[in-house]
């Protein structure tokens, strides 16, 4: 388990091994680090030591940090999937979706255009994200590189698992939660209670 911890006076960066039942420091450094992400035993998170937003990780094996993304402009909200880490970049002036491939060392761009996109997820080999990419909703394949359209999804909050996205959806003035079957092009109400339901997560 992975999260950002106050304790010092700025948000750091914590783990708790649930079989060893240890906790242990992950990142400490003066500034201020938060948004957590763990894949295996990679943490990635957003960090500000070099006053804007950069990505870093950490290699629990090892105990080792690592650098990620240090381009210019802020880089928040990475995510991890094995060997992808993906989030959210402003080198270009708006909000591009970029990634970073741990097992070659390469960058690459996701999705980079006049949109704004934000809260990219990632599972396996699929990225979706809140915003769109050439007036439509994409996801991306990182097997063949390429973009492709989700029909009839208007996501506000998402998380994905596989070929499950769930989602955030507002009708009516209330949000509710839906699925989509990316292998399919089947959507699904989730919870549709009264009132609002917030923030899926999705796992398996």
């Amino acid at each position: 388990v992975v999260w950002m911890d106050n304790r010092n006076g700025n948000f750091d960066i914590y783990g708790y091994n649930m079989t060893t039942e240890t906790e242990f420091p992950i990142c400490t450094n003066a500034s201020s680090q938060w948004m957590p992400a763990i894949s295996g035993n990679t943490v990635v998170w957003t960090d500000k030591r070099n006053d804007e937003g950069d990505i870093y990780g950490y290699d629990i094996d090892t105990g080792t940090e690592f650098v990620i993304c240090t381009a210019t402009g802020d880089q928040s909200g990475a995510v991890i999937s094995a060997n992808i880490v993906v989030w959210t970049d402003s080198r270009d002036g708006n909000s591009a979706v970029y990634g970073y491939d741990l097992s070659s060392d390469t960058e690459f761009a996701i999705c980079n255009n006049d949109s704004d996109l934000t809260s990219p997820v990632i599972s396996g080999n699929i990225v979706v994200w809140h915003g769109n990419c050439d007036g439509v909703f994409n996801g991306y394949n990182l097997d063949t590189k390429e973009t492709f359209t989700i029909p009839d999804f208007t996501p506000e909050e998402l998380d994905i698992s596989g070929d499950i996205v769930a989602t955030r959806e507002s009708s009516d003035g209330n949000h509710d939660i839906y699925s989509y079957n990316l292998s399919s092009g089947e959507k699904s109400a989730v919870c549709t209670a009264r009132y609002s339901q917030d923030h899926p997560v999705i796992s398996g």
